[in-house]
């Protein structure tokens, strides 16, 4: 479902934005010492629907990267810290290149609960490491991890409701060709 495609100045506007989007929403979510609450994956996931896997990368990696550089410095860990959202953005983007969320919808559930449990796994591995490697202790990790997986599997339910409607709006606003157009286009490719 690439609606950037042919389109250059089109998919620079949407990354960028999304990116500085990424940006606001990691800086205003709700950090505690055990989970934090956010929504920033909604942009990544969002530039991977509408312009793929690499474009899903690249918001992902860049977006946390200024978050954690603006949050936190940078430490020898930052690059771990980024890999989470650039490899959501790389898995949403994989398995819905050239398909549309509004009309696989089983795949695009799973898809979003299935990346959304990978990026915890991941940061739970990288909490455990950065605590190994600045001698903090990791007990609160492990006890942490069904909050943060409680907390994954309700934001994931929070995309699955948004981007169809994001994606709903690009047609309207006739950036993004409807359902039947790319039916049309594959079937007569």
């Amino acid at each position: 479902m690439n609606l950037v495609k042919n389109r250059p100045v089109l998919r620079l506007v949407l990354c960028g934005v999304c990116l500085a989007l990424y940006f606001i929403l990691s800086i205003v979510s709700i950090n505690t010492q055990v989970i934090k609450i956010t929504i920033d994956a909604l942009p990544v996931i969002f530039i991977a629907i509408v312009c793929g896997p690499i474009d899903g990368l690249a918001v992902g990696l860049l977006g946390s990267f200024f978050a954690q550089l603006y949050l936190y410095g940078l430490t020898v860990t930052t690059p771990l810290w980024i890999l989470p959202a650039g490899i959501r953005g790389l898995i949403v983007g994989l398995m819905f290149y050239h398909k549309d969320v509004r009309v696989h919808k089983i795949r695009w559930i799973l898809t979003v609960i299935i990346s959304g449990l990978i990026v915890t796994g991941i940061n739970t591995g990288v909490i455990i490491l950065d605590a190994k490697i600045f001698k903090y202790p990791t007990q609160i990790t492990y006890i942490s991890t069904f909050m943060r997986v409680l907390t994954n599997i309700v934001t994931s339910l929070i995309y699955i409701y948004l981007v169809p409607l994001l994606t709903n709006a690009l047609v309207k606003a006739g950036l993004l060709k409807p359902v039947e157009e790319n039916a049309k286009e594959k079937v007569g490719a």
